[in-house]
């Protein structure tokens, strides 16, 4: 959870801290490229997203930046089994 650390120092560091921070994550894109629906790995991937977003909400809560910081969670798409 490397990056969640850094982007609340990044937020809270005394010195300039950042007000705008895009944070790119490939998955579950690349892993659903590399092993398809029918893997466990998709699975894993999706809970292990969950855990990271869930880790950064409380560290945010803990600090108070969550009245302060908008969110915005995209992806690049979605997929369809055809």
């Amino acid at each position: 959870m490397l990056d969640v650390e850094k982007i609340i120092e990044l937020f809270t560091r005394n010195d300039k801290p950042m007000n705008f921070i895009a944070w790119y994550i490939d998955e579950p894109d690349a892993t659903l490229h590399t092993h398809g629906f029918y893997d466990g790995a998709y699975v894993n991937t999706l809970s292990r997203l969950d855990e990271i977003f869930g880790h950064l909400i409380e560290e945010m809560e803990k600090r108070d930046l969550l009245k302060e910081v908008n969110i915005i969670l995209t992806s690049d798409h979605g997929n369809e089994q055809v």
